[in-house]
């Protein structure tokens, strides 16, 4: 009975033993997870820096990206300048000639006549809008001369005149014009460096011609300044040239 009882206790030495073999496996188990643990963490750290330094990179292309913006914003700026200014340039060439087109006498009439005339010759003339321009009457009929004055004397004057539909110019030489109203003529008077001369002109039918004229001056440079003058290519004294 004694035997018995012993015999089903427990062996305290058994319970408590561990094997070898089972020992071993554990280590090696514990040492993988800490591996893991250890390359978790690096791997980690890495994608970090990783993004890290992405995030840099945008930034940088981003302020790249800013510049390249701001650079082309100036540029249409200077285009929407430009447009704008040859804009206002155009708005001031259509106003000078509606000017010009009321200097004339306002409403253009559908029939052919002077003011269509005149004013289709200055349509097609190259920068009409920096003349300067007034009515004027050298023959005798009612239909007005057209003055067109340049401003500087390289460029003289214009001077139109219209008959039978048809429309003619005469161009001065430098900008010295005089003319008696319904007389028939028009005297261009003028000159340079000692070299002067005097020029007559008359309409007949329609067109400008020459009448008469003389030229008077000195031989320059020179030390002693002696006048002579010629009239119709022959040559007068003073006296004869001022009458």
């Amino acid at each position: 009975m004694i035997e018995m009882q012993l015999s089903n206790q427990p062996n305290q030495k058994q319970r408590r033993f561990i094997s070898p073999e089972r020992d071993d496996k554990s280590m090696k188990r514990l040492a993988v997870m800490i591996l893991t643990c250890i390359t978790m963490t690096i791997l980690c750290a890495c994608g970090k820096n990783e993004i890290i330094s992405e995030e840099k990179s945008i930034t940088e292309v981003g302020g790249a990206g800013k510049v390249i913006k701001d650079s082309i914003k100036d540029l249409e700026g200077s285009s929407k300048e430009k447009e704008a200014d040859e804009e206002q340039n155009t708005i001031a060439d259509d106003n000078k000639q509606d000017d010009i087109h009321e200097d004339l006498g306002g409403e253009i009439l559908s029939e052919p006549d002077w003011k269509t005339a005149y004013l289709s010759y200055l349509d097609i003339m190259e920068a009409a809008s920096n003349y300067t321009y007034s009515l004027i009457y050298v023959d005798e009929d009612d239909i007005p001369e057209l003055l067109m004055d340049s401003g500087f004397e390289a460029g003289g004057c214009k001077i139109l005149t219209f008959h039978d539909g048809v429309v003619d110019e005469w161009q001065s030489s430098r900008l010295n014009v005089t003319y008696i109203e319904k007389g028939n003529l028009i005297c261009n008077s003028d000159g340079l460096m000692g070299c002067y001369y005097d020029y007559i002109f008359t309409i007949r039918d329609g067109k400008w011609c020459p009448v008469e004229g003389g030229e008077w001056g000195y031989e320059w440079p020179a030390e002693e300044m002696i006048y002579t003058y010629k009239w119709n290519g022959t040559e007068v004294s003073e006296d004869e040239y001022k009458t």
